[in-house]
């Protein structure tokens, strides 16, 4: 019949359209029965749940679909509620597993009632396939990067919850809707960043400073782009953010430190090549951080000769273990300008010991004034440090405390060979409650149901981690953080189970071990921290001391009893004494002698003797406590202070050549446990000493008395502080 009119159209198309069912159309359309057994689906339907072709059979029930089989009973309660107000129940997302594949789909669906009886008979709904659209979701939700999207007005449309925690928010909501210039520290950078960002089109790494919800300011690694409509005009723009705070703040303070730093490496061809540099480094070259980097080293010095007469002095020095510090060399700026400047560095080696580059410091000596001023600024930055080291050891000891008990009690330092140790036991009970646990569920299947399949399958993998990390992570000193994770991610795992599916002992120890394997791994990374802490912190103060005295001129001095000063260093000493469980035997108290000296730089020189008696002690016995006997006595019109440590050998050699006197050096067995310092204390005691007219001696023997150049066992050392009697 020949369509004549729209109203003939019309009236054709409705009469066709209508005897063709939904089935027909490129979408998933199923119907089932009230209790899930499949009725019929289209062809689109089948093909998503893997079903028979069309015209077979469908022998399926559409429960045995669902990932969890309460998802359903909860989608039909929701269905049910909003038929009862009149409403559709659209775009709900549920996880489907198809042949041991997961997808996810969204499902829009109706009950079907009889017309008679009102009966719900089954229902019928469409499925869509949004397995990518879903796993890109919860990519956005899950990132541990914070992810953001802004529209034309620079408003916040869309957030992950990372963003949120970054920023210091509960959730995305709180952030979305808000201008971006309001997270701004200076509100004028938020248009400068957007003048950015429309002008290249996108960044990278870009530094900004935002401020919290608490109102504390922080810095954030940006990488974005603009958005533009099919004119090219801009609608916003998408990237992400990281906290880079504490990385920021310590580069900030590398740069404003008045002392050039700088690393080297060497590049495929053996050359000495700038890898990374401070703005005073730069300064110093009259160039720009960027412009040096990547530059051949031999191209900063004024010949080739003395750059490479430079290398080899650094390269026997580090043979001979000594400090490779205040060197002078000549180098030559970007504008000619000749400089002399003094170096502090170290090599840097591989495994083998091969040099792979070094690092350091370099003070412009050519103004003796800048030098002094240089002196100053560096003893303020210390006395910073020394400061917080203070607060943040008198914040550490409560925390281990509170995780109690401890089985770090020798009072020597924390080795990572200490660690892995008390880390073996509680690692292997961890994994056999983990093997124990799935072993159960295997046995009785349907007690998988407690957790997720996701879940059980992070149980296994990290069961799979306990039995193999020695052999999965190479290196000691990683273990002890990845093994903390996994006692946190068991730990979160235990807490989504759910209750009365499993036996309560498996799971009560369950968390018990993860509990006890956490709590051993908090305890060994808060004994480093304190460990660092209480080396470093006398190291600095001391440090600091000695370049305040630098620009000090020296007093006339006053009279002391020599029994005075030495109780003063004991005191300074005394929390260092006690974190090494260092007993000091005192025999002082009877010498009368009196001394006229400028209290600090010979309470200094005291102090720094004492802390190397208590720094390179051993344990004399396993049952006794580590001991230093400290004692004062008279000789003729001389008064002698005497530190004797049981310990660290120091070499004949270095004793004879007076080696350990010089400023910088260290002892070749002074890094025996990886103890830190400066190689400034003897050096700075001696030069106290004889600027009154008396000296420091040191002897080095070993306590078994036999063998002097078997240097594995214990020396008997005796440093002597010898100061002219006041009459």
């Amino acid at each position: 019949m020949a369509v004549k009119n729209k109203v003939d159209l019309k009236q054709r198309l409705y009469e066709v359209a209508e005897k063709n069912p939904p089935y027909d159309l490129p979408i998933a359309v199923y119907l089932v029965t009230k209790d899930g057994e499949f009725v019929d689906c289209n062809p689109r339907a089948r093909e998503i749940l893997k079903l028979p072709p069309t015209g077979k059979e469908i022998k399926a029930n559409i429960k045995d679909f669902f990932c969890d089989p309460y998802e359903r009973i909860r989608l039909l309660k929701e269905l049910e509620e909003a038929e009862a107000e009149g409403r559709f129940l659209e775009k709900k997302v549920v996880r489907f597993k198809v042949n041991g594949e997961k997808i996810w789909v969204q499902d829009y669906c109706r009950s079907v009632k009889d017309p008679e009886t009102g009966e719900i008979i089954g229902y019928t709904g469409c499925l869509v396939d949004v397995t990518e659209e879903e796993s890109s979701r919860q990519l956005f939700e899950k990132l541990p990067i914070g992810i953001y999207t802004l529209d034309t007005e620079n408003r916040i449309v869309r957030v992950n919850k990372a963003s949120a925690d970054m920023l210091g928010y509960n959730h995305p909501s709180e952030v979305e809707g808000t201008p971006i210039e309001n997270h701004y520290a200076d509100k004028e950078k938020a248009e400068e960043f957007e003048n950015l960002i429309k002008e290249k089109g996108s960044v990278v790494n870009e530094i900004v400073e935002l401020v919290k919800k608490t109102n504390e300011y922080c810095y954030f690694s940006v990488c974005s782009y603009k958005k533009t409509d099919t004119d090219g005009t801009y609608i916003g723009r998408e990237g992400t953010i990281m906290d880079v705070t504490e990385e920021e703040n310590y580069r900030q303070l590398r740069d404003s430190i008045p002392v050039g730093t700088y690393m080297v490496r060497k590049d495929t061809n053996g050359n000495e090549i700038i890898q990374q540099c401070n703005k005073t480094f730069a300064n110093m070259f009259e160039s720009e951080i960027e412009e040096l980097k990547g530059k051949e080293v031999n191209e900063l010095y004024v010949s080739e000769k003395e750059y490479k007469d430079f290398v080899k002095e650094i390269t026997e020095k580090h043979r001979r273990n000594e400090i490779m510090g205040r060197i002078p060399v000549r180098v030559k700026t970007s504008k000619g300008r000749i400089l002399t400047l003094e170096v502090h560095c170290r090599l840097l080696t591989d495994k083998s010991g091969r040099i792979m580059g070094r690092a350091g410091i370099v003070l412009d000596i050519s103004n003796e004034v800048a030098l002094h001023e240089l002196r100053d600024d560096i003893g303020r930055v210390l006395h910073f440090y020394s400061a917080t080291l203070v607060n943040l050891e008198q914040s550490i000891k409560p925390i281990i405390s509170a995780l109690a008990p401890d089985p770090f009690t020798s009072g020597e330092v924390l080795t990572i060979d200490k660690a892995i140790e008390a880390l073996t036991e509680p690692t292997k009970n961890l994994k056999n409650i983990l093997s124990k646990m799935i072993e159960f569920t295997k046995v009785e299947p349907g007690r998988r149901s407690a957790i997720p399949e996701e879940k059980w399958a992070i149980l296994k993998n990290h069961k799979q981690l306990l039995e193999e990390y020695e052999t999965q992570i190479l290196y000691p000193e990683f273990q002890v953080a990845t093994l903390h994770e996994v006692s946190r991610i068991i730990l979160d795992v235990h807490g989504k189970i759910e209750k009365g599916k499993l036996p309560r002992e498996l799971t009560r120890d369950l968390y018990n071990k993860a509990k006890e394997l956490e709590r051993i791994c908090c305890l060994i990374r808060t004994h480093q921290t304190l460990d660092t802490i209480i080396e470093v912190d006398y190291t600095i103060r001391a440090l600091r001391e000695f370049v305040f005295f630098q620009q000090r001129q020296p007093g006339p001095g006053s009279i002391f009893k020599i029994t005075k000063l030495i109780q003063n260093a004991i005191y300074q000493l005394y929390l260092f004494a006690r974190h090494r469980r260092v007993a000091i035997k005192q025999d002082h108290e009877s010498c009368k002698a009196r001394v006229k000296v400028e209290e600090r730089s010979v309470l200094r020189a005291l102090s720094n003797l004492l802390y190397n008696a208590f720094k390179y002690s051993w344990h004399r016995r396993i049952e006794e406590k580590t001991w230093v006997n400290v004692r004062a006595f008279a000789v003729r019109d001389k008064v002698h202070v005497e530190f004797q440590s049981f310990g660290v050998p120091i070499t004949k050699e270095e004793i004879e050549k007076e080696l350990i006197f010089n400023f910088g050096y260290r002892g070749k067995y002074s890094g025996d446990r990886m103890r830190l310092g400066t190689g400034i204390g003897l050096s700075d005691a001696r030069d106290t000493a004889r600027k009154y007219g008396g000296d420091v001696k040191i002897t080095s023997r070993p306590a078994s008395g036999e063998d002097e150049t078997n240097y594995k066992q214990p020396f008997i050392t005796t440093a002597t502080f010898i100061l002219p009697i006041y009459a």
